[in-house]
């Protein structure tokens, strides 16, 4: 290799931008310990790296559990660390953009989370016969919970949007120039429903 040929190598090299992103969520199946351990406290240690580091990240954060959770549990512990930590992360300068494992938003409580296996990809919800009519819809509050209105069928192009406004009310709150502009698909479904997300997007005021 020539120098010439190097110095164009290491000048590319150079020229990259990496984007560290991680995936804000809970556990996809049995859980043995706390939220708190599953989640908080492992963010709490990235963010502080991060910040030594004096660098930045995209988390990616899975909505839909804390739907399921305002629904079972409203007002709980995680709802609140959950909304109170997204906003953590973009005062450190961090972003946060949207996750979906759309299997929350069939969950039910009973002597723990239980889930359903067909529900695990956003497909699942493109029927209407298989829609959920007990999920939180409605306006986002100040505290980032959805006040309850009504209970219509929920599809998937819904849950993008509820997720979109989750966010966007909760980080539009301390940081008036947020948008949720990125999402990354859960259950190896990364392309699933992404013209429902672009479509909502572009849509908005």
């Amino acid at each position: 290799v020539s120098k010439y040929a190097l110095y164009r190598i290491v000048r590319e090299i150079k020229m990259l931008n990496i984007i560290l992103s991680f995936d804000y969520e809970l556990f996809l199946g049995k859980n043995y310990v706390t939220e708190k351990e599953v989640l908080f406290d492992p963010t709490d240690k990235i963010m502080r790296l991060l910040s030594e580091c004096n660098i930045s990240a995209t988390f990616f954060a899975d909505v839909c559990s804390v739907f399921a959770y305002h629904k079972e549990f409203p007002d709980c512990e995680y709802c609140k660390g959950f909304s109170d930590q997204l906003q953590e992360l973009n005062r450190n300068g961090n972003d946060v953009q949207l996750h979906i494992h759309p299997h929350w938003m069939k969950a039910r409580y009973e002597n723990g989370w239980q889930f359903e296996e067909s529900a695990y990809r956003i497909h699942y919800f493109m029927s209407g016969s298989n829609s959920v009519t007990s999920a939180p819809t409605g306006k986002m509050d100040v505290v980032g919970q959805y006040v309850n209105k009504n209970e219509d069928c929920l599809n998937a192009d819904k849950i993008i949007s509820m997720g979109i406004d989750y966010l966007e009310a909760l980080i539009g709150k301390q940081d008036k120039n947020y948008r949720c502009v990125s999402y990354r698909g859960g259950g190896g479904s990364a392309f699933s429903r992404q013209k429902s997300f672009f479509n909502y997007c572009m849509t908005r005021e």
